[in-house]
């Protein structure tokens, strides 16, 4: 009789491991029903970078949904815009989120694959080299293949076929330079003159994760002066951030960089020139400006407002921002482009809208 209650026992306690094994199971499988997020790529909607000069092409990319600890439901899924123009994502209703990555560049395309959650997708880097053609040939970004990220929520809970806007942002920085106003009258330099023969960014970050951390900062400079002339130094991998060999104040220049946050090696313009005094020989020059950067004689309008004192952005590379430069030179440059000019007037001005947009007026005596 004993024996007979001791194997009920047993048996009861078998049943309830079973049952409690089953429970556990079933709470940590995954629970939702298949879904599809339709990414909305065309319009503002999708965009918040400028249209003008294809700035806001997107010509393809990856897209994942995650839920909303950040961990991938499903794959990650890349697109072309050439073959939908409204991609689409399959995932399931545990999604909360999508994410989308726009002209990834060709060392990125490499590294989607092995992508567990939202961070990891942030973590994959591109490279500037991937927005020009031909990295040896000055002035030769190409504005149709910034690279691009986005991140929005998405809703399930009436309908398990969701379109779904995405604001994109564009990884890079743009630093445009107008045409060089010179005016040495009423200076120490009265009767001096300067010629521009290159101009390039300096320090300017050529790597980025998607989440917007930029690395790898490089010179554009590209040119040598050989005697009384200029010319080319063997064209390396970053001629892309010269205007190559130039002699005229009138041109306008427009780079691409990733953000850059550093305070002891900030993201400069660079006019580099001959510079010759009344009466003497020309001497190699340089005009580094620091974009950005709020100082003495420097006057920066954020918005159609001036600051009256740096901002948190002070000196830094921002992405999806638009630096808008004209300097108007005054006096002598310095020896090297990582030495810093003093301005005595400098005018930003910034729109945060599209492209933040600034303006930066810089006079130097």
């Amino acid at each position: 009789m004993n024996k007979n209650y001791l194997l009920i026992a047993v048996l009861m306690s078998v049943g309830m491991m079973t049952s409690c094994s089953s429970s556990d199971t079933e709470e940590n499988t995954p629970v939702g029903n298949p879904a599809v997020v339709s990414l909305e790529l065309n319009g503002k909607a999708m965009t918040r970078s400028a249209a003008s000069d294809g700035e806001a092409t997107i010509s393809g990319g990856q897209a994942a949904a995650f839920d909303a600890s950040g961990a991938i439901v499903g794959t990650v899924q890349s697109f072309l815009t050439s073959t939908s123009t409204t991609p689409t994502v399959k995932t399931t209703t545990q999604a909360t989120q999508v994410s989308v990555v726009a002209n990834p560049g060709t060392t990125a395309s490499l590294s989607f694959g092995s992508i567990l959650n939202k961070g990891g997708l942030e973590a994959v880097k591109t490279d500037l080299a991937s927005t020009t053609a031909d990295v040896k040939q000055p002035k030769s970004q190409d504005p149709t293949k910034l690279p691009k990220y986005g991140n929005s929520s998405v809703d399930f809970s009436t309908n398990t076929s969701v379109d779904q806007p995405v604001d994109m942002y564009n990884l890079v920085g743009k630093i445009k330079l107008n045409p060089i106003v010179i005016d040495f009258g009423g200076t120490a330099y009265d009767g001096a003159n300067f010629e521009p023969k290159e101009v390039f960014l300096y320090d300017a970050n050529t790597t980025s994760t998607f989440g917007g951390i930029g690395s790898d900062p490089q010179s554009g400079e590209n040119t040598i002066k050989t005697g009384d002339d200029y010319a080319v130094i063997d064209p390396n991998s970053f001629y892309y951030l010269s205007s190559g060999v130039i002699s005229s104040t009138t041109g306008t220049y427009t780079f691409y960089t990733f953000p850059n946050t550093s305070t002891t090696n900030p993201t400069k313009i660079v006019i580099k020139g001959a510079f010759t005094p009344k009466d003497g020989l020309p001497v190699l020059v340089y005009y580094p400006i620091v974009i950005n950067r709020f100082q003495t004689g420097t006057v920066i309008k954020k918005g159609g407002t001036q600051l009256d004192e740096a901002d948190a952005n002070d000196s830094k590379i921002v992405k999806s921002t638009s630096y808008d430069v004209t300097i108007t030179i005054k006096g002598k440059g310095v020896d090297s482009p990582a030495s810093n000019i003093s301005p005595a007037s400098a005018t930003i001005t910034m729109n945060v809208k599209d492209w933040t947009d600034y303006t930066q007026e810089v006079t130097v005596k």
